[in-house]
């Protein structure tokens, strides 16, 4: 917005010594708060090795926070990472190999941040098929 800009404050000791001390810095003024981003392409179910193929996107319209993913609470891999020309969105598109299930699950996040102090996320659960079967299985026995 128009209030953005570079500030400065100056601090002007008291007699005798009148020491003055001046610091600027860059402040930037946003009149939107951070939107959680929104995942789609989210299926019900998924079996070992089927393609996950998701999108995130910023739902902020005045500025453009950068978007990331993490699988499991780590860092997507950026192989899985793809990006768009519209840069309010990121997809994520991997083999959802056996191992990244958790208990049945593999959690997707996607985090969207706005300089250092700003971050807002949504986290999704990928249930695999085979395990709900087992359980269902397991507590009708």
């Amino acid at each position: 917005t128009t209030t953005s800009g570079e500030y400065l404050c100056e601090v002007i000791g008291e007699h005798p010594k009148f020491r003055k001390v001046v610091r600027k810095a860059h402040l930037h003024v946003f009149s939107e708060s951070l939107h959680r981003p929104v995942i789609s392409g989210v299926q019900e179910t998924y079996r070992p090795l089927d393609v996950v193929s998701l999108n995130c996107t910023s739902a902020n319209t005045q500025y453009l926070p950068s978007l990331s993913w993490l699988l499991n609470d780590r860092p997507a891999p950026p192989s899985y990472v793809v990006k768009y020309q519209d840069k309010r969105t990121v997809g994520l598109r991997f083999l959802a190999r056996p191992d990244l299930f958790q208990e049945g699950v593999i959690r997707v996040t996607c985090a969207t941040t706005l300089g250092s102090h700003h971050k807002r996320d949504t986290q999704v659960t990928l249930p695999n098929t085979d395990y709900l079967s087992a359980q269902e299985y397991y507590y009708n026995a």
